[in-house]
């Protein structure tokens, strides 16, 4: 994919976000049912680093959860962050929450962090909407880089075509002045809207990765694949969900 037609892509999403921010977050108030299912397999006193935090909904279900260690939020959308951080003030729990906003299509978005400190980071449907390997890799090394010998990355990625309805909003690359040459094998471009169509669709770039794609990326980050299922959505198959293991390092 060359440098431009990734930028727009980018552009797309945080238009994306920048107009709808606010009646998209409505529809995330609840984790997805493949992310509870994970949360008791979560020490207490981790120290966690959520890659597209959101409105926070994963860092009130580990507080609810019993969660006790430290989490750190990032995400793009600055009103996302607002949303969270207001929303956590609320909670009475001796855990840490902190949040700050990153571009996670900069190559220095995990400066803040030092290498290896987390137990734990994770990153629900985050992955989909940075287009290109190259930088799907840099989510994964960088993301490997940061944990702990054996601390562990959950992910997840929206299985689109599993859903008619989803697949029935997606959207010819022309309506975004793309050229279909151009972009990757699992390239879409989804109205999120479920209302009627109108001139001005609510598009976002979305990348549905096949379990093979994910585990190449995983293995090429050094990463040991854990786990993986399917689950969300009426046939508990909208997303793919995988657990990575950093190993670990052998004794001197």
């Amino acid at each position: 994919m060359d440098s431009q037609t990734q930028e727009r892509l980018l552009e797309i999403n945080r238009e994306f976000y920048a107009q709808n921010a606010s009646s998209f977050s409505k529809t995330r108030r609840n984790v997805q049912p493949g992310v509870r299912q994970l949360i008791p397999s979560i020490p207490h006193n981790a120290k966690v680093l959520d890659i597209g935090c959101g409105n926070g909904n994963f860092a009130l279900a580990l507080a609810h959860a019993g969660f006790e260690g430290s989490y750190f939020g990032i995400d793009g959308s600055l009103a996302f962050i607002q949303e969270a951080q207001q929303a956590v003030a609320l909670l009475k729990t001796t855990a840490e929450f902190h949040f700050h906003t990153a571009e996670l299509s900069s190559p220095h978005w995990a400066d803040a962090f030092q290498p290896g400190s987390f137990d734990l980071v994770t990153c629900f449907a985050v992955l989909q909407h940075l287009p290109g390997k190259a930088l799907q890799q840099s989510i994964f090394t960088q993301s490997a880089l940061l944990l702990r010998s054996g601390g562990q990355l959950m992910l997840s990625a929206w299985q689109v075509f599993q859903s008619p309805t989803l697949t029935a909003r997606i959207l010819p690359w022309e309506m975004a002045d793309i050229d279909p040459k151009q972009v990757e094998p699992g390239d879409i471009l989804l109205d999120w809207r479920a209302g009627p169509a109108s001139e001005q669709p609510a598009c976002r770039y979305v990348h549905v990765f096949t379990s093979e794609e994910l585990i190449t990326l995983g293995e090429a980050a050094g990463l040991s694949l854990n786990s993986e299922f399917y689950s969300d959505g009426k046939n508990q198959r909208l997303a793919l969900y995988q657990v990575w293991e950093k190993p670990l390092a052998p004794l001197a």
